[in-house]
C-alpha cells in the first residue's frame, strides 16, 4: 500500500460500550431498565386430554373376551398346521417342476469302475411294478454328474421329515391333507430311487 492510502489510527477512534456507573443518579440518566419475561414450563395452561374416559368392563365384555381367547387357543394350532402343510405342498410342487433328470448318469460297478449311461436309453420300470421285477442295476455313483439327482432325492426326504413334524391336533382334515401330500412325495421319491 502506498503511504497516501494508509489510515491513521486517530482518524477513526474506536467507541467502547458505556460502562455502568457506580452512581445511581447517572444510571437514571441512561434510561429505564428493560426486563425480559421468562415463561416457566409449569406456567402454561394445562391441555385437556382428548381421550375418552373408559367405562368399567362389564361381565358380558369379560365373557366375550374369554370366548375369543379360547377360540384362538383352540383353532390357531390347527390353522398353523394347515398353513404348514400348504407351504410344504408349494415347496414340493416347485421342487418337482424345477427338477430335470441329467442326460447322463454315472453308475459304480463292483470293481469300483464308473460307467456313464445315457438316461434316454435306460429302461425305467413303472412304479406299479413289484420290487422283485426291478432289473439289477449297479448303485448310482456319488459324482458331480449325479449331484442333481442325489440332491433332489434328499430334498424329497426333507419334505417328508417336515410333514412328519406337523401335528394334526386330532383333526381329521389335517390328518388327511398331511397323508395325501406324504403319499405324493413318497411316490416321487420312489420314482427317483429307481434310478439309484
Amino acid at each position: 500500500m502506498s503511504p497516501s492510502h494508509r489510515r491513521s489510527p486517530s482518524s477513526h477512534p474506536q467507541q467502547s460500550p458505556p460502562k455502568p456507573s457506580a452512581f445511581p443518579q447517572e444510571a437514571e440518566k441512561q434510561g429505564p431498565k428493560k426486563s425480559i419475561p421468562i415463561n416457566e414450563p409449569n406456567a402454561q395452561p394445562e391441555k385437556k386430554s382428548s381421550a375418552p374416559k373408559q367405562s368399567p368392563v362389564t361381565q358380558e365384555q369379560k365373557a366375550a373376551a374369554e370366548k375369543i381367547l379360547n377360540f384362538y387357543r383352540e383353532h390357531f394350532p390347527q390353522y398353523k398346521a394347515l398353513k404348514t402343510i400348504s407351504s410344504i405342498n408349494d415347496r414340493f410342487d416347485k421342487l418337482k417342476s424345477s427338477f430335470h433328470l441329467p442326460a447322463v448318469l454315472d453308475y459304480q460297478l463292483d470293481n469300483d469302475t464308473i460307467i456313464s449311461v445315457d438316461t434316454q436309453f435306460l429302461p425305467l420300470p413303472p412304479l406299479s411294478a413289484l420290487d422283485e421285477d426291478k432289473p439289477e442295476v449297479p448303485p448310482l455313483a456319488y459324482t458331480p454328474t449325479n449331484a442333481p439327482l442325489h440332491q433332489y432325492y434328499e430334498e424329497l426326504n426333507r419334505l417328508l421329515t417336515a410333514l412328519d413334524a406337523v401335528e394334526s391336533h386330532g383333526v381329521k382334515a389335517i390328518r388327511e391333507k398331511r397323508r395325501d401330500l406324504a403319499r405324493r412325495v413318497e411316490r416321487e421319491a420312489e420314482r427317483v430311487e429307481r434310478w439309484k
